[in-house]
């Protein structure tokens, strides 16, 4: 490991001896220049990565003219200043286009690498330091970094070979993670399609349940006559819910009159009780797992942040 050194920025804290601090101004150049293009591709800013919008359907917030927007270029380093809480607003472009002047757009002087200082103002955002230099009418209103205050951001520097090493390094793991995260998501999405899927099926008779288990279907059916029902067991029936259910005092007359004359389908008391008894085993078994994937996930989401945290400081050398 390489020898270590205190430096004057707090959250920064020990970096690698042959590390500096600087500002952004000495490695970044504001561009804010107009496009003057009649017909533009205009770029947005999100978490999720800078995206090209669609302004043929109207929708969002559209400029009447985009001539005053800033044109970008690939590799361009986009910080949103006006939302300094929600989470890690800045994003290297990887297309041609123009943007708000609203955002702060940076391009890299030579021998710096905009996708390590990518990750190093995306921790400035986890760790609300961006947040702690805004100003502003108040925390929800208008809290904004400036222009000047961004320029005399501190930023560690490395050698240009070593901020290549780490965004090289980043970008591999990150994206791993990544990937788990979105396949996780994926089951997640898979088990409540089941879940529901499993109580449809089971309260319209679409299923037998017995003996705490599916055991196939019926062994007939017949029309309930209500099209959102479709066919129910033939031992079933359709029945209105206000003879077997106390609507609230609380709703508007004209829905209770509805979900009053709503049909239903009823099977006989001792079968509720049955595909009761299975629905709660199974929903809580379906529940505790999607649980256990979303806890996965926000401990995935916390090792991304440590380990981009601990490489652009210089804790861990790659």
């Amino acid at each position: 490991m390489s020898k270590m050194k205190q430096n004057e920025v707090e959250w920064i804290g020990e970096i690698p001896d042959d590390w500096e601090v600087k500002k952004v101004k000495h490695s970044f150049v504001r561009k804010n220049e107009k496009t003057m293009q009649e017909n533009p591709t205009v770029l947005s800013l999100a978490r999720s990565g800078v995206k090209e919008r669609d302004i043929s359907n109207n929708e969002g917030q559209l400029a009447e003219s985009y001539y005053n927007y800033n044109p970008v270029d690939v590799n361009d380093l986009l910080i949103n200043p006006m939302d300094l809480y929600s989470g890690a607003n800045c994003s290297i472009s990887k297309v041609k286009g123009v943007i708000s002047p609203a955002y702060i757009n940076l391009r890299a002087k030579k021998n710096v690498s905009p996708v390590f200082y990518n990750y190093y103002f995306k921790v400035q955002y986890w760790m609300m330091a961006f947040f702690a230099h805004g100003n502003g009418v108040s925390f929800e209103n208008r809290w904004t970094l400036n222009n000047e205050t961004l320029q005399n951001y501190p930023i560690v520097t490395p050698s240009f070979e070593t901020q290549q090493r780490i965004a090289s390094y980043l970008d591999k793991k990150c994206s791993k993670i990544e990937e788990t995260i979105q396949n996780q998501q994926q089951v997640i999405e898979k088990l409540k399609a089941y879940k529901q899927s499993l109580i449809t099926e089971a309260v319209t008779g679409k299923i037998k349940i017995q003996n705490g288990k599916v055991c196939g279907k019926y062994e007939s059916y017949k029309d309930s006559g209500v099209e959102w029902i479709g066919k129910i067991p033939s031992e079933w029936e359709a029945i209105k819910a206000k003879y077997f259910i106390k609507i609230s005092t609380t709703l508007p007359s004209m829905t209770q009159t509805n979900y009053g004359n709503m049909y239903l389908p009823v099977p006989k008391t001792q079968v509720q009780k049955v595909i009761v008894e299975f629905l709660n085993n199974k929903c809580i078994a379906i529940d505790t797992a999607i649980e256990q994937k979303q806890e996965l996930i926000v401990k995935l989401t916390e090792y991304k942040k440590s380990l981009i945290y601990e490489c652009v400081t210089g804790k861990k050398e790659i």
